[in-house]
């Protein structure tokens, strides 16, 4: 997300921060998370965006959950000291959405596959890299909070062609998927849906950006 990472690891002015860019799915997280341990990082943050799994929760809605579920069951609880001391820092007109977030195996792309998770988790909303980065923070020992920003409401649905255009580093190839919506008229509500979603949760995510770095 680049609201706070760039691709390689980077110490963030004079303050000692380390941030990367994973893009999508569980093994680059992992990936990007040893990259930043190798550098001197003494603790994890997953920060990005996630999917809505309840109508509640809409896109831009900001999530800081108290743990995250894995795709067996396992609950990774983030740290308390860390969670308390970031909620506390943000304003109170901020709604801060605490339900567990799940881990999401491949990518959720109709209102079905979202409400089978919530029912099979009974978490709230869903991501695929905070899981892998929570049980790598595990491993080695450090603590793990979690930020999150959702694009994508219970409901919307996902053109899988979009999923398969997301690069490595996260961001959208974009001529080809115009060259796609060209050719798919059907498609182009879903994308604009999701392209509003995603300008709804960067804009949250720069909020929290600002108010936990200031």
């Amino acid at each position: 997300m680049r609201v706070f990472a760039r691709r390689r690891p980077r110490r963030s002015g004079g303050t000692p921060v380390l941030r990367a860019v994973s893009g999508v799915g569980a093994e680059r997280a992992c990936r990007a998370g040893r990259r930043l341990l190798a550098a001197g990082a003494t603790a994890l943050v997953s920060w990005g965006t996630a999917a809505a799994l309840v109508p509640e929760l809409g896109p831009g809605a900001l999530l800081l959950p108290r743990k995250v579920i894995g795709c067996d069951g396992t609950d990774f609880p983030v740290d308390s000291d860390w969670h308390q001391r970031v909620s506390e820092r943000l304003p109170r007109e901020l709604a801060v959405h605490m339900a567990p977030l799940a881990d999401a195996a491949e990518p959720l792309l109709s209102a079905i596959d979202k409400s089978q998770l919530a029912q099979r988790s009974g978490a709230d909303a869903a991501d695929m890299e905070s899981a892998a980065l929570a049980a790598l923070a595990r491993e080695a020992g450090v603590p793990l909070l979690v930020v999150r920003a959702v694009i994508d409401g219970a409901d919307a649905v996902v053109p899988a062609r979009l999923v398969t255009a997301a690069r490595a580093d996260g961001g959208l190839d974009v001529l080809s998927t115009l060259a796609w919506l060209a050719c798919s008229p059907s498609q182009w509500r879903a994308a604009f849906e999701l392209a509003r979603g995603f300008r709804a949760a960067l804009l949250t995510l720069q909020r929290v950006a600002h108010e936990v770095h200031t």
